[in-house]
């Protein structure tokens, strides 16, 4: 049996660590478990001290892989950006992703006069309208670009023609 944490199940701070008997029971599947894995050094150590060192811990970190064989295909949705150099960040839209952070960062730098590539929005969520919003109100609208959710070949494309990779977070051990 293999555990697996993404943290958000095991911090501190998590409703199931906050009840006595969850947490009891938690602790008895991690240290009864033959491996426990978390996605970096921060969550082992959160396994480790939730466990008092009783469970088999092991960090194994989360990678894309990208087929070297396709060049994969551009989604309809960037077509704007076509030949232009842009960052990327792909997942899930949520508040915990700190994408407003990451605007907000972005409107500054534009104000200091400082030029910066476009932006690719790559997924979906609740915070999908409010990321809209927020956008307009910064004036950012011809810097980001939503391509929405993707999958297979575009997001190999977007992966392999980004010129960087931004995965900001509010509550992750390690970015997935």
């Amino acid at each position: 049996i293999v555990i697996t944490s993404h943290k958000g199940d095991i911090i501190p701070e998590s409703r199931y660590r906050r009840r006595f008997i969850t947490r009891k029971r938690m602790c008895w599947a991690l240290e009864k478990a033959d491996a426990v894995t978390g996605v970096g050094s921060e969550l082992k150590n959160i396994i480790d001290d939730l466990t008092s060192n009783k469970a088999n811990s092991f960090v194994i970190p989360n990678g894309v892989d990208i087929p070297e064989d396709t060049p994969g295909s551009m989604p309809k949705s960037c077509a704007e950006i076509a030949g232009k150099v842009f960052m990327l960040t792909l997942g899930r839209l949520h508040r915990y992703k700190g994408l407003d952070v990451l605007l907000k960062a972005m409107k500054r730098l534009c104000a200091e006069g400082i030029e910066i590539p476009h932006l690719v929005i790559a997924g979906d969520g609740r915070e999908m309208q409010s990321l809209r919003r927020q956008v307009a109100d910064l004036g950012l609208g011809e810097k980001v670009v939503f391509a929405g959710a993707v999958f297979g070949d575009q997001k190999h494309w977007l992966l392999r023609n980004c010129k960087f990779f931004l995965q900001p977070s509010r509550a992750e051990g390690m970015p997935l």
